[in-house]
């Protein structure tokens, strides 16, 4: 790819250019100084020039005002608002406050109607409200923005007021926590970085139920249209989530069993911490926060096809460090870890080579690679057809040829395309 070397002039032409297309719709600017968080008032109604000019100034702190010349009414909106209301009128992104500003024709009554009414900060009313930009955080403007006129703004119709109405009733009802914006449909996110942890961490199948379901609220909440305050927790009601959870092995109360693995989740660095008070379940979790959005997905049960035995947990551990490896963008093309390793660092069965149990090692060999070809993520050898005793202690002293045993599946699939990695 050849860069082009960046032109001050040719940016300074597209950036009047774009600043004069608003004054077409029916602004002019302002030029404010601004000292101790408030705006002094220097020019008003300049030039574009002029505007840029003094924003150029250096030692200065002036600031510029997209100032409306018709009765207008701003609906304010942070991002995750913006994007749930999506309305169909002119709008400014204000990088300032990191605001988007919605502009209607203005109505007294509805104006005061929402001043009173509006609870939450996501979302606020404004009356000729300019937003403040500068050099540095220059505004952005709705790509119709030739489309609408400041003299001819649509209004703020029934069904959009509900829509606000109810928004900012959810925002105030659940603030500093990312809440529910569609119902959870059997469909939930996996982002590779929890899918690797996963792949070394062994849980409970009950844990991995519970996680599972977790990431699943998580993916139909507020958090998949914007995820910057990776630290705010998530709600959703404790009752229609425990309803949706059917655990597996020996019976014992359900809200026990999900006790049991929050916490479980928690040790293991999964979630941050977590509560179940006044009829909801409040959980954090920065770590998988900051990943949610990623669009991986799986179907809830993806563990349904995993043996109900003892065994279950190593193995649930086994398939999500294959999943991982199919999964990941560097198109990995071979196993490159250790028996040792995997049975150590990962499986937590470090105790059977202690024990010099070579057969039984070779037993769960056998059985993790035939559940790995059963999800589709493995393919079985030409060859070795059944791993033995013999195969163990071979693999033990050649550390570099488990990919001979355990091959992977996406390998055999893209092989001729010669661009893949090891794992």
């Amino acid at each position: 790819m050849v860069r082009t070397k960046f032109n001050p002039a040719d940016y300074r032409q597209k950036l009047e250019k774009k600043l004069n297309i608003a004054r077409k719709s029916g602004f002019n600017y302002n030029v404010y100084f601004e000292q101790n968080d408030e705006f002094i008032e220097h020019s008003q109604d300049v030039t574009t020039e002029q505007l840029l000019g003094l924003l150029d100034e250096k030692g200065y702190k002036y600031v510029g005002h997209l100032q409306p010349l018709y009765h207008c009414m701003v609906i304010a909106c942070d991002t995750i608002s913006y994007k749930l209301l999506n309305f169909n009128t002119l709008w400014v992104f204000e990088p300032y406050y990191y605001s988007y500003n919605f502009f209607f024709e203005y109505d007294e009554q509805m104006y005061k109607y929402l001043k009173e009414t509006l609870k939450s900060k996501n979302i606020e009313i404004f009356h000729n409200y300019a937003p403040v930009f500068n050099k540095f955080r220059m505004l952005k403007f709705c790509p119709q923005l030739k489309e609408f006129q400041l003299s001819t703004l649509p209004q703020l119709s029934d069904k959009q007021l509900e829509q606000i109405l109810t928004l900012d009733k959810k925002f105030a009802e659940n603030p500093n926590a990312y809440f529910q914006i569609n119902k959870p449909h059997g469909i939930y996110r996996m982002p590779i970085a929890i899918a690797g942890k996963l792949g070394k961490h062994v849980l409970q199948m009950n844990t991995h139920i519970v996680l599972e379901h977790l990431l699943q609220t998580m993916s139909v909440s507020t958090a998949i249209l914007d995820n910057t305050h990776i630290e705010q927790g998530y709600v959703t009601d404790y009752k229609t989530f425990a309803r949706s959870l059917v655990f597996s092995g020996r019976k014992e109360r359900k809200d026990n069993a999900i006790n049991k693995s929050l916490e479980d989740l928690v040790t293991t660095g999964f979630l941050d911490n977590y509560a179940i008070e006044n009829g909801n379940l409040y959980f954090q979790s920065e770590f998988m926060s900051k990943h949610i959005r990623q669009q991986i997905k799986r179907n809830i049960g993806f563990y349904d096809g995993i043996p109900g035995t003892k065994q279950a947990p190593f193995i649930a551990t086994f398939i999500d460090y294959v999943w991982w490896i199919a999964n990941s963008p560097a198109h990995y093309e071979k196993l490159t870890i250790s028996l040792e390793t995997l049975l150590c660092k990962h499986l937590g069965l470090g105790r059977l080579l202690k024990e010099h149990r070579l057969s039984e090692i070779a037993k769960i060999l056998n059985l993790l690679r035939n559940i790995g070809v059963e999800y589709g993520l493995l393919t079985m050898p030409e060859t070795i057809t059944e791993i033995t005793s013999s195969d163990v202690q071979y693999l033990l002293k050649n550390r570099t040829e488990l990919h001979k045993y355990i091959i992977l599946s996406a390998y055999i699939k893209n092989n001729k395309e010669g661009k893949r990695n090891d794992a």
